[in-house]
This record gives structure tokens, sequence and C-alpha cells, in this order.
């Protein structure tokens, strides 16, 4: 079966990842007497040669307006092995310029010293337009001391629906039980165990990127019940009613509906095996050759209301960089208005002006200009960044061979999820 691509694990600890903090320290590293043109590196985490191309592109029009570019090196390196590369070479005086990180690893880094704070190149860039930018979307890369990146990529995750399994299988699609104010988890559970009686699907429902290793991935359901994780990025929230409440919902799902899939199994949308799942609208890209009709809703209300799941990816200026005038200023060319709107192909950008069903649909033919609004743009009113610990990889690296324990049939989810935060609350403690 084809695997999608898993979330970014943090395998580095949060010791590593401060420890990059001596490396990027004291240099000088700012435009000089010297006139000659300034080479540029920047990661990411993609393969895809038009996205890579679209950075060059706008590096050789950049150059044009300010000739201290010289040229700029796109160095793809594989999602989940990312962050420990860009920690290597970070703290081995190797650093990127510019590079993308998500919204999760943003704290450690920026408290380390490894980014800059873009918020002046961005406001100084001519026609910018900052105030352009979708206000909540920020707070992922916002702290008290500056502005550490641009959220490029920045939306709630949709549910994509494989609208011919519902209709050969009768049962309430989630696009009419949306339309009829009934978008509910419970509903969801229910449909998805409907599709998997009926024998249409071997699922019902995924999160691809969760497999019981990423918990960040875990987040709808805990927020569908009024749960999180790392409350105010300080506390262990694990142990609430809430979270209990949360992970039997997936037990259900799993292990008695055998409508989500159980440790060690894979679902496959593109496919057809799979009736419906949550991922970021990226993953639409898999779907490209599907034989299959396809539509988009939002996350379902939860006995805690609507309160969706809002993943973010930022590019970030690191400080350790050869120029950090030259990056930054890059930086803020490459998410300008007229820049985003050329990226919007391949990511839902942060800005108002954009943020139309119609300009969403024309850029991503895939996406309806319906979709778009009611999975899109009107989850924006109600999203809500999360909150992230400064010690979030050693706490992902430590809670997960307890959190291993929640998935074993006959598992005390309560005294599990305690003793997760006997685990993480010394961590918190001393971040």
């Amino acid at each position: 079966m084809k695997r999608y691509r898993r979330s970014l694990v943090a395998t580095t600890t949060a010791a590593s990842l401060l420890a990059v903090a001596g490396a990027c320290s004291g240099s000088d590293n700012t435009a000089g007497d010297d006139d000659s043109p300034v080479d540029l590196t920047m990661t990411v985490w993609t393969a895809d040669e038009e996205v890579i191309g679209t950075y060059e592109t706008m590096a050789e029009e950049f150059r044009e307006i300010d000739p201290r570019l010289g040229s700029l090196t796109v160095q793809s390196i594989p999602f989940d092995n990312y962050l420990g590369r860009l920690t290597t070479q970070l703290s081995g005086g190797d650093a990127p310029d510019l590079g993308w990180l998500v919204e999760a690893n943003i704290p450690a880094l920026a408290e380390a010293g490894a980014l800059v704070d873009v918020g002046d190149a961005l406001h100084d860039f001519e026609g910018y337009d900052f105030d352009d930018i979708v206000p909540g979307t920020l707070t992922g890369v916002e702290r008290e001391d500056g502005l550490f990146g641009y959220p490029f990529a920045s939306t709630t995750h949709p549910i994509i629906v494989n609208t011919d399994l519902f209709a050969a299988a009768g049962v309430d699609s989630p696009v009419e039980l949306f339309e009829r104010g009934e978008w509910t988890w419970e509903n969801l559970a229910r449909v998805s165990r409907e599709l998997v009686q009926s024998g249409a699907a071997a699922y019902g429902f995924d999160i691809p990127q969760f497999q019981y290793s990423q918990y960040t991935q875990m987040t709808p359901f805990l927020k569908a019940f009024g749960a999180e994780a790392w409350p105010e990025g300080t506390q262990c929230g694990y142990d609430s009613p809430e979270a209990v409440e949360a992970v039997e919902f997936i037990r259900t799902m799993a292990f008695v509906d055998d409508s989500f899939p159980a440790p060690g199994e894979t679902s496959s949308f593109p496919t057809g095996d799979t009736g419906m799942y949550l991922g970021p609208p990226s993953t639409l890209n898999n779907l490209t050759d599907a034989g299959f009709a396809f539509d988009l809703v939002p996350q379902p209300e939860g006995s805690a209301g609507f309160d969706p799941f809002f993943g973010q990816a930022a590019v970030v200026a690191f400080s350790s960089g050869d120029d950090i005038d030259v990056a930054s200023d890059f930086l803020a060319y490459i998410s300008t208005t007229e820049s985003s709107r050329r990226l919007m192909k391949f990511f839902i950008p942060p800005r108002a002006s954009l943020l139309t069903p119609e300009l969403v649909s024309e850029s991503n033919p895939m996406i309806s200009p319906a979709a778009a609004q009611r999975s899109l743009i009107d989850t924006l009113d109600t999203a809500e960044q999360l909150s992230f610990p400064l010690a979030i990889p050693e706490l992902e690296s430590a809670i997960r061979p307890v959190m291993d324990g929640l998935w074993q049939p006959e598992a005390d989810v309560a005294a599990v999820l305690a003793e997760v935060c006997d685990v993480a609350e010394p961590i918190l403690e001393s971040q």
C-alpha cells in the first residue's frame, strides 16, 4: 500500500537544540564593506521540482532589484530527517541561510538564538503590505522579542472525502451532513463504521500522519473533546478527563468499529480503500490520478464546539547564515502578496487578500470554490494556534514509549495518561 509522508519526527532533544545557541552567537554575519554578491542556501523538505524552481526564479528576480544576492541553492532534505539534519548543520558551522520549519520547532530554535527577527525586514520591504497577513496566523512565529518567520503554509487541515465510496455504500456523506448542520465527530465515527460494515471500504477514516507515534497529529481528537496536550506550553494536559475521552474515542474506532487503522495497519486513500482522511491541502497532490470523485469538508464539531486543528510551516532566516540582511530581505521578497499568490498552487497563504474561494480554487483546481470557502477560509475565524513547549523534541521522545501503552487491548487509559504527565512534568519544569 502507498504510505503517506509522516509528520516531522523531532528526534533531537531540546538540549541539542538549545546548544545551537553557542554556535549561533557572536558571529558578525551582516553586510560589510565587501560588495561581492552573497550566495544563499535554503533548506526545504520537498523534492517537488516545481516548488524549487519557483524559488529559484524568485531569486533571479530579486537579484535584479538587489544585486547583493549571488546564487540561491535550494537544498532538499527528506521530511523525516529534516530537523536532525538541520540541527547538525546549525551546530556544526554549516548553517543554511533560510529554511522551512514546522511551528512546533520554532520556540526552541528562537530561544536558542538560532533564528533572525525578521519583523523589521518585512515591515520595511517596499510594497510588502504586512497588514494583509491574517493576524491569528502569526502566533506561531511571534515572541515578545520579535517575529521569527513567515507562515507560508497556514491553514486548518480539511477532511478529504471519497464521495464515490459513500454514494456506493448508501451512507450519509460528510458533505451532506455538513450542509444539514450535522457534521460532528460522533457522526464521523458513525458513518466510518457504516462504511466499513457495508464492505465498500477497508477503513472509514484516518489521519495518515498520526501512525500512533506522531502525537501532535492526535490534536484533532483532543480538540474535539476540549483537551490540549500542552496548555500554555508549560503544563501537561494528557491526564485530563477530556484527553481520556479523546483516546477512548480513537480506541473505539480502531479496536471495536475497525473503522480507523489499528497499530501496524496502513490506509491508502489514493487507491480507494478509505472513506476519508484528515490532512493538509498539499496532500491533494497524491490524488492527481485518483479514479474517484472527492470533496473537502472542515473538521467536525465536537463536544467542546468547533475547534479545528491548525497546521503551519514557516520560512525562517538563520542567525548563523552568511548574511542575515540579504537573507531577511529575500525572505521578505518571497513572502509578499504577489509572491504568495504565485506559491498558492502549492500552499494556502496567510494573506487575507488571497483567501477568496475563487483564487484558492483557481490556484488549486482540485478544490472547488465551495470547498475552499467551508474548509479552508471560514475555519480561520475559529482556529487557534497550539502552544508548544520549548522542550517539545525531548518531551515527544520521552513520552512516546509510555503512550505506546494506550494501544494495548486492555489498557487502563487514565492510568497510562497519568504516567505520561509524570514523565513530562520534570521536563516542563526544567525547560
